[in-house]
């Protein structure tokens, strides 16, 4: 899930708590969870700002283009059609599948 992905930022989020394994820790608290359940996958950031553009645009440094699409890809069940990660997106290093 977190390929290729050094840095995402968080700005005013909340803690994420419950249960799923912590991939990602702001600070001091846990700010991404992910958890499988049955069939299903469920990810839990926790800042909204993650879907504004500036997100995108103004913060070079964090790859959340290349989160989101890891995001996508993790979520789709692996009998489905999996999103392909381009080798151009901010934080790829190479084409291999995310």
């Amino acid at each position: 899930m977190l390929d290729g992905i050094q840095a995402v930022g968080v700005d005013n989020g909340s803690p994420v708590v419950g249960e799923g394994t912590t991939l990602a820790t702001g600070g001091g608290h846990d700010v991404l969870k992910a958890l499988e359940s049955g069939d299903g996958r469920v990810l839990v950031w926790g800042d909204e700002w993650i879907t504004y553009n500036s997100g995108w645009v103004e913060h070079p440094e964090y790859q959340v283009e290349r989160f989101w699409l890891n995001a996508i890809k993790w979520m789709t069940p692996a009998n489905e059609r999996q999103v392909a990660i381009p080798p151009n997106i901010n934080g790829a290093s190479d084409a291999r599948p995310g």
